[in-house]
């Protein structure tokens, strides 16, 4: 199976990719993605500082390298059920927002990446916004 951190970021490009999307928003709550965003903020602040400070001392302590991932707008998660796929939009206003939620799914649904899923519990489209 797919990492979903990397599944979410193949379909977050899907889901920019169907006509009469204008935006993709974050599908997790805002405090979980601004958390997820400070946490990142703090580890790369301390990374850059134990670093400096081990070539100053010349500890030669080994900081982290990586930065925490920064969240994706579409969300996979897993759970017992099966794979659950979220997805938050802005529709533009010559479209019908209907169609556009459809055209979405359709196109998660049939993503290259769920192809390696044994079971996908749900697909959610939210229209954000409509502009």
């Amino acid at each position: 199976m797919t990492d979903p951190a990397e599944l979410a970021g193949q379909l977050e490009s899907v889901v920019r990719s169907v006509p009469g999307v204008t935006a993709v928003y974050p599908a997790s709550p805002v405090l979980v993605t601004v958390v997820a965003a400070v946490v990142s903020a703090v580890v790369s602040t301390v990374t850059s500082t134990v670093s400096a400070v081990s070539a100053v001392v010349g500890t030669g302590g080994d900081a982290p390298t990586e930065r925490a991932a920064t969240p994706t707008l579409v969300a996979v998660t897993t759970g017992k059920d099966g794979l659950k796929v979220a997805a938050s939009i802005g529709v533009a206003s010559a479209d019908s927002s209907t169609e556009v939620c459809r055209n979405v799914y359709d196109a998660i649904a049939a993503s290259a990446g769920l192809a390696d899923v044994a079971v996908i519990d749900s697909i959610t489209v939210t229209v954000a916004s409509i502009d």
